[in-house]
């Protein structure tokens, strides 16, 4: 079986959600914040993406490339010119400091938004693809030789540490790197865009067999096709179905 780690993230948030995305097919709507997180990861990229090609960019031009995006004419049809001129303010700020930030870095980034594939083999043989935005090589001369895999994250809040260490979707890209790249990281970082500091985890053995077996067991409740509803008062409140979820509620 094919899925991606993101189906896998809406199977876990709620079957039934997961059933109207992708059995029903019924149509998602991004809002604002959607595309301003989509578009600062983006700008984020395009820089990496000018080292490794050796064309390092100023910050002027990660200007210019958020704004080619931001002020798109699918933009300007979509949203006001008076919120999305409010939040291109707040993102001219945060490229500000992120861009300081990752200029003093003594890394070299190898890969952006690298695709991976994580094969988890028995019986029958899951295949899971998703994304790591950031795989780079600290060159530290005051440490030693570090491989990181990162992730761009822009919670508010200094992530909660069980949380982070229960989170299938960093295993499983781990797993992913580690067979794609026949090496072991030496961190997974997770990078606070909006916070001043970083998150910084470990895998092992025992991560990976749980989330194999997680996958496994979504895996198996989308086969039979067990659909429930969540009811979870958090994913609940901004979920675009809920109309159609009180509906299905009442019919089972």
């Amino acid at each position: 079986m094919r899925i991606t780690i993101q189906q896998i993230k809406d199977y876990t948030r709620c079957p039934l959600y997961y059933k109207f995305v992708y059995v029903n097919g019924l149509p998602l709507t991004s809002s604002l914040n959607d595309f301003y997180k989509e578009y600062l990861k983006l700008s984020i990229y395009f820089y990496y993406f000018s080292v490794i090609e050796n064309k390092t960019k100023s910050f002027d031009s990660i200007l210019r490339k958020w704004e080619s995006q931001w002020f798109s004419s699918q933009m300007v049809d979509k949203f006001t010119g008076e919120s999305l001129n409010k939040k291109s303010n707040e993102a001219v700020i945060v490229l500000g400091n992120v861009y300081k930030r990752i200029r003093a870095e003594k890394i070299t980034p190898i890969a952006v938004n690298f695709a991976y594939e994580a094969v988890f083999e028995g019986d029958e043989n899951i295949h899971v693809t998703g994304n790591i935005d950031l795989i780079r090589i600290l060159h530290d001369r005051t440490r030693k030789r570090e491989t990181h895999i990162v992730f761009f994250s822009l919670a508010r809040n200094y992530l909660d540490e069980f949380l982070m260490k229960g989170d299938i979707s960093i295993s499983v890209a781990s797993y992913g790197f580690r067979s794609n790249f026949k090496e072991q990281e030496d961190k997974i970082i997770i990078n606070n865009i909006l916070c001043k500091d970083d998150n910084v985890a470990v895998r092992d053995g025992a991560d990976y067999r749980r989330a194999e077996k997680v996958v496994r067991n979504i895996c198996r409740g989308i086969e039979e096709k067990v659909y429930y509803p969540a009811g979870n008062r958090l994913t609940c409140s901004d979920c675009q179905f809920k109309l159609f979820c009180i509906n299905e509620k009442a019919i089972t």
